[in-house]
This record gives structure tokens, C-alpha cells and sequence, in this order.
């Protein structure tokens, strides 16, 4: 996982005494979801459902919350508009809400210089 791309599939063999990781590429859940997820997606142990967040830094910044069930479809979507690019490393999940935090750590390049 990485903050700036889709998320990486894997697939783990295991036998009685040994398993193999393999690499079998990025996913977007079959062209389904349209923006980069964070490196801390989030599964509802009740449900089984992945919740994905990413964010982008072009223009003002937003961040995109999708929500995937167990058969890897996405159910919801929202984009979330920011007043300045930020950057979002994690978010949290409670039974009823997603918490995603609007730190005051934001990108200004002019600043930086």
C-alpha cells in the first residue's frame, strides 16, 4: 500500500508447512473505484465491507471515501472538498460514522521554498 496509487493485490498459498506470497498487481476492483486509497484502508469486522479513503493534492485538495462490500463492489462514493491541499495519512471507523481528520498540515509550496 501506498498513498498515491490503487490498492496491491496479493494472494497467499498455504500448505500444512510452508506458503507463498504472490504479487498479482494493483487493483480497482475491476474498474470500479476511481481514486488512489490510503495505506490504512479500514475492514468492518461486523460486516466485511472495506472502507478506502485517498486524497489529492491538485488544486484546492479533496479526499475520496469509497466503500467496498464483501463481493468487491463498491457501494458508495463521496468526494470530500478541502479549502487547501492536505496531506491525510489515516482515518478512522466507528459502527455508524468514518472520521477523517482535517489537520492543519497543509501543502504550500511557496512556504516550503
Amino acid at each position: 500500500m501506498l498513498e498515491a496509487d490503487f490498492p496491491f493485490h496479493i494472494k497467499i498459498d498455504r500448505t500444512e508447512n510452508e506458503f507463498d506470497i504472490k504479487s498479482i498487481g494493483f487493483d480497482d476492483f475491476g474498474g470500479q473505484l476511481k481514486h488512489n486509497v490510503s495505506a490504512h484502508p479500514k475492514v468492518d469486522a461486523r460486516t466485511g465491507e472495506l472502507c478506502a479513503f485517498g486524497y489529492d493534492m491538485e488544486g484546492k485538495g479533496s479526499v475520496h471515501y469509497s466503500l467496498i462490500n464483501k463481493d468487491r463492489k463498491v457501494v458508495s462514493y463521496i468526494n470530500i472538498p478541502l479549502t487547501s491541499p492536505r496531506m491525510i495519512h489515516d482515518f478512522g471507523i466507528t459502527e455508524n460514522y468514518v472520521i477523517i481528520p482535517d489537520l492543519p498540515l497543509e501543502l504550500n509550496i511557496d512556504h516550503a521554498i
